[in-house]
């Protein structure tokens, strides 16, 4: 399964009702189809060079001002890093 259809069903688990005998509905497939959509477009643009080359200068920059002995700094600089990527997908670079 693709990485963008398992998130959407993480999101939107299978939801089956019973509406009449012997028939079932997933209520949950028209939400799940629109997560598909999103999720897709989410991962098309963290897999881009854009994202990546953002994602690693914000990196470098910290490691270069605070270094890079400490884990707990290291993760705290990655997590800040990561943000580039939720920039570049809110203004669609």
């Amino acid at each position: 399964m693709e990485d963008y259809k398992q998130a959407a069903l993480n999101l939107f688990p299978n939801k089956w009702v019973e509406v009449s005998d012997n028939f079932k509905i997933d209520n949950n497939a028209g939400k799940r189809a629109v997560a598909e959509e999103v999720f897709k477009a989410v991962f098309d643009k963290l897999k881009t060079e854009h994202v990546a080359d953002s994602v690693a200068k914000a990196f470098l920059r910290r490691a270069s001002k605070w270094g890079t002995d400490n884990n707990g700094i290291n993760a705290a600089n990655m997590s800040t890093a990561l943000m580039a990527s939720i920039i570049a997908i809110r203004d669609d670079e």
